[in-house]
């Protein structure tokens, strides 16, 4: 049976505020931050988070709406009701790593084609959405991330690794597209889609551009975060994913009141070490 959550921008609306939902080792949490936006907006929140477990794995993901929390929600929607069944079934969604990059960029398309109809049904501009997705399947140790826009996907490598962001790479020209336009939808540039080996990685943090938007966020994000894995290690294995959730958020909100300019933070985690 699948088991989901998603936690939406227009229910976590309280300056300071801060939900989270678990399911064994994966958890998402979500809030307004931590300060008045300090740039135009329209919604006070415009951040999503999602989590769908099944027999075969474990999907993530958060998003990031402009212009309107809409587009983070619908995306986030469709993945959650039309994409995350198959791909964390017990039988593999596909066989070849290239098959999941194809996979992944049919998910991106739909996922902005569902931010376009969900604004036109309520006759609102398109929210121009950045989107994060981390597929863990442990059975065939393989991870595979997708990337749109600026939001995050962390990984921890090992006890006395580092934290790599698998959203980034040499060429960051992902990072200029988002999700809900004609172009960003139909040419496949507009995304950063990897397909690696899960073995190695002890913990995933997925996280919007609250967590390191200059002047808001944190200056060395990947060193924010392992520094939140570090201490999340201290914590019994049944609450850690919430735990490092909840952590990476606040450890966020606190910087924006440090600031005093803030952004919503929408996180995701996955503690996918088995030995500890």
């Amino acid at each position: 049976m699948l088991r989901r959550a998603l936690l939406r921008g227009r229910d976590q609306q309280q300056l300071g505020g801060l939900a989270t939902v678990c399911e064994g080792d994966a958890a998402i949490a979500l809030s307004r931050g931590g300060a008045p936006k300090r740039y135009p907006h329209v919604d006070v929140n415009e951040d999503a988070a999602l989590f769908a477990s099944g027999a075969g794995g474990v999907l993530l993901a958060v998003a990031d709406g402009h212009d309107g929390a809409l587009g983070a929600e619908s995306a986030l929607e469709c993945l959650g009701s039309e994409i995350a069944e198959a791909w964390c079934a017990e039988a593999p969604p596909c066989a070849r790593p290239e098959g999941c990059c194809e996979l992944a960029w049919a998910a991106a398309q739909r996922a902005s084609l569902a931010v376009c109809e969900a604004c036109e049904r309520e006759c609102l501009p398109v929210a121009p959405t950045t989107l994060a997705v981390a597929l863990a399947r442990p059975a065939e140790n393989r991870l595979l991330v997708l990337s749109v826009g600026d939001s995050h996907v962390f990984a921890l490598r090992g006890r006395d690794g580092g934290v790599d962001d698998l959203s980034r790479g040499q060429d960051d020209a992902a990072q200029r597209f988002f999700l809900g336009t004609p172009r960003e939808t139909w040419h496949r540039d507009a995304a950063r889609i990897v397909v690696l080996p899960l073995a190695g990685i002890d913990a995933l943090v997925l996280a919007t551009d609250g967590l390191s938007e200059v002047g808001i966020g944190f200056d060395d994000p990947p060193r924010a975060v392992a520094d939140a894995c570090r201490d999340a290690r201290g914590i019994e294995r049944p609450r850690r994913a919430q735990w490092l959730a909840r952590e990476v958020t606040a450890r966020a909100i606190a910087e924006h009141r440090r600031r005093a300019s803030g952004d919503n933070v929408a996180t995701a985690v996955l503690w996918t070490r088995s030995r500890d």
